[in-house]
């Protein structure tokens, strides 16, 4: 009897109580998504953009890069160059030359990047 009547009593006074924290529980977790969710949509969003720039950049850097190499007489140098292995002081001037200008648009665009 005694346990029936605390059972009762105590389902008397608890429910009211669960009504409540359920629904705040509930509206709590909704809103927690919801701001998780935008932040995550923010940063999916920053990092896209700078994949972007990125990418970009390269491309522009590759096109300024087949501009100055895009000559047929350097590529023709060059190709011999690989073709013989054989370096002579005009090839190997050619070569640092050709070096020096793929190393300043890498170097720019890998600061772009680390930054």
């Amino acid at each position: 009897m005694k346990n029936k009547l605390f059972l009762q009593n105590l389902l008397l006074f608890l429910f009211p109580l669960l009504i409540p924290i359920t629904i705040l529980g509930t509206l709590s977790l909704m809103i927690t998504q919801h701001y998780i969710q935008g932040e995550m949509n923010k940063a999916t969003q920053n990092v896209f953009n700078q994949i972007d720039r990125n990418v970009e950049s390269i491309f522009n850097e590759m096109n300024s890069l087949k501009m100055k190499f895009g000559s047929p007489e350097v590529l023709y140098r060059l190709e011999e160059i690989l073709r013989t292995q054989k370096l002579t002081l005009e090839n190997l001037r050619l070569m640092e030359a050709v070096q020096n200008d793929m190393n300043v648009p890498v170097y720019s665009v890998h600061l772009r990047i680390c930054q």
